[in-house]
């Protein structure tokens, strides 16, 4: 009989290829895990963001005649790099600025907040940078609006 003349082993170009798709699939994952990481940071944000609007709603509940007549009305400073805190001894003063304190420490040093009321509705604004998640320079804007 003949010696089997078919091929024994595997090819240098077979271990090539292999490894290719392999680094491929490694790449992919890499950078699926990336993004999932750049979303659940700007999810957790906007979590922190719609605390932070029932954080200042709450303050006004406890303060209502206050809130009801205009109270707490601030709007955001003409400098968007800026969030000056309110000054003055009254409830009001005190939570706006405690509640514009823990929007600065919570969603960075460009967050900042506001509250309109007209007549009793009052409209929460809080503005913050999400460009880690946008890839980008991006100023994400949660709005409420809420009937004392």
């Amino acid at each position: 009989m003949l010696p089997c003349a078919g091929q024994r082993g595997v090819g240098l170009i077979e271990i090539l290829v292999a490894l290719m798709v392999l680094a491929i699939g490694l790449l992919g994952v890499a950078a699926l895990q990336t993004s999932s990481l750049r979303n659940n940071q700007s999810a957790f944000d906007r979590a922190n963001a719609v605390v932070l609007v029932n954080d200042i709603v709450e303050r006004m509940r406890a303060n209502a005649s206050v809130a009801k007549s205009d109270g707490y009305s601030l709007a955001f400073s003409s400098s968007s790099n800026s969030c000056p805190l309110p000054t003055g001894s009254s409830r009001a003063d005190v939570d706006l600025s405690e509640w514009r304190t823990t929007i600065i420490a919570t969603l960075g040093d460009s967050a900042c907040g506001a509250v309109s009321c007209t007549d009793g509705l009052c409209t929460i604004t809080i503005r913050y940078d999400d460009s880690r998640a946008l890839e980008g320079a991006a100023t994400q804007t949660l709005v409420s609006t809420v009937l004392m």
